[in-house]
Order: C-alpha cells, then structure tokens, then sequence
C-alpha cells in the first residue's frame, strides 16, 4: 500500500520508507541490484535465498546484518564494496557454493561464524585492517588450503578455523605480536 508510513516494497525486495534499509527479498530471484540509496543489508534479508546466484551491493552500503545472505547455497561469489565497516555474525554462514570473497579494508573484525559452513571457499583476504576473527569465522571451510593472517590481528577466537580439513598452511605475518605459524598449526607467541 502506498499510504504506508513505515514500508514500501520494489520488485521482491521489501524496505523501509525510505529506501535505506532493506528487510527482505524473495527466495525465488536468481540475481539481485540493491538500490544506491541501501545503507544497510538487515538480519535475515536474502536468508535461504537458495536460487541466488548474483548479487550488487552498491558503495552505500555500511552494514551487513547478522544470517543476511544466510544459506544462499548457489551464491558463488560476493563482492563486498569499501564502504561496509560492519558485517554481522553468520551473515554468510553456510553459503555452499562461495568460492571466493573479498573482505574490504574497512573491516576491521570477522564476526563470529561468519563463514561458518562455507565449504567451497578456497582462499580468503584477510586484510591488514582486521585486528580480530571471532569465534567460529571460518568453521567448516573445508576447501580452504591457505590462510593468511596479517600483523594487525591480535585476537582469534575459539574454533575460528575448526573443521577446515585442506588447510594446509598458515602464514602468520613476521611483525605480529600475538601469534605464529609452523605449517598447519598456529600458536600464540
């Protein structure tokens, strides 16, 4: 209804009135624009979206919220812009098919299980603006080889890389004051 004081919808995607944060959208989409005037993805927004294929975040976007692409399992990459500084914990969780992501230098923490379950990821960008990885971030990448963790993170939590059964190397950035490597074992210094 266009007289709705707090809601309009484009498409299948539902927003609030002013077109800043998007909801929701349909499950049945392949392929989705998000608006330039999104700042935020909100909880649950493509959650099991499992016919998603293709997705644009525009350079708006701030905030990513907690289980937004949740088990969107066709998802076979993401481009995440610069302007996100916040990305909320599961927000990619158990996205089968995400090959690759590119975490911008805005982030400055992985949240917890944010990648959880993401069992086709082969390689991750840790870059050197991350001062932690939560509990749980990258639990069940199962196809991830390599990681590389740079000076800045001082803090890793609980199970971060658990289950990550082809990891075979980490490479711990010489400077980091808190942790090192020695092939597929990390430890703290």
């Amino acid at each position: 209804d266009a007289n709705n004081p707090n809601y309009c919808a484009d498409g299948c995607m539902l927003f609030n009135k002013e077109k800043t944060t998007l909801i929701c959208a349909s499950g049945s989409q392949k392929t989705y624009n998000i608006p330039s005037s999104v700042t935020s993805i909100g909880w649950y927004a493509f959650s099991d979206c499992r016919s998603l294929t293709s997705i644009n975040i525009p350079s708006s976007v701030t905030s990513i919220g907690e289980y937004a692409f949740h088990g969107c399992s066709s998802l076979p990459s993401i481009n995440i812009p610069y302007s996100v500084t916040s990305i909320g914990g599961k927000a990619f969780a158990s996205c089968s098919s995400l090959t690759s992501i590119n975490i911008p230098s805005s982030m400055t923490s992985i949240g917890w299980s944010t990648f959880e379950g993401c069992s086709s990821l082969t390689s991750i960008n840790i870059p050197s603006s991350v001062t932690s990885i939560d509990l749980q971030a990258f639990w069940g990448c199962s196809s991830l080889t390599s990681i590389n963790i740079p000076s800045s993170v001082t803090s890793i939590g609980e199970r971060a890389f658990k289950d990550c059964s082809s990891l075979t190397a980490f490479t711990v950035d010489a400077n980091n004051p808190n942790y090192c490597a020695d092939g597929c074992m990390l430890f703290n210094k």
